[in-house]
């Protein structure tokens, strides 16, 4: 099950890691007007690796930033595949969130 689960995560991020096919997944997926007030050309890729105690095995998926008015959104993706019903996915998902703002914030700490 891991090379079939680690193929389809290659999959997603061949064709969605690209600005313009994932561009085209959020614009479809996200609420009208917040999809029209973003800056579609703004948008880039941000690296996400997070390799900690906690995550060693986990990590997010994808994670871009584009101009919001004056501002920066992150837009997060995050397909996971499970071989089993797991209680516990928001607490992971919950998990990656809390590393993408750290990192954030640390990085961008004005």
């Amino acid at each position: 099950m891991g090379e079939l689960v680690r193929s389809h995560d290659a999959l997603f991020r061949l064709v969605f890691g690209d600005e313009q096919q994932c561009g085209e997944l959020l614009r479809s997926r996200l609420d009208p007007a917040l999809a029209a007030a973003i800056d579609w050309p703004s948008l880039r890729r941000l690296d996400v690796s997070f390799t900690d105690v906690d995550l060693s095995t986990s990590r997010a998926d994808l994670l871009f930033a584009a101009r919001l008015g004056d501002g920066i959104v992150l837009l997060h993706v995050v397909v996971e595949h499970k071989s089993g019903d797991d209680r516990f996915t928001v607490l992971q998902l919950l998990r990656y969130r809390l590393r993408v703002w750290d990192r954030w914030r640390r990085e961008h700490p004005a």
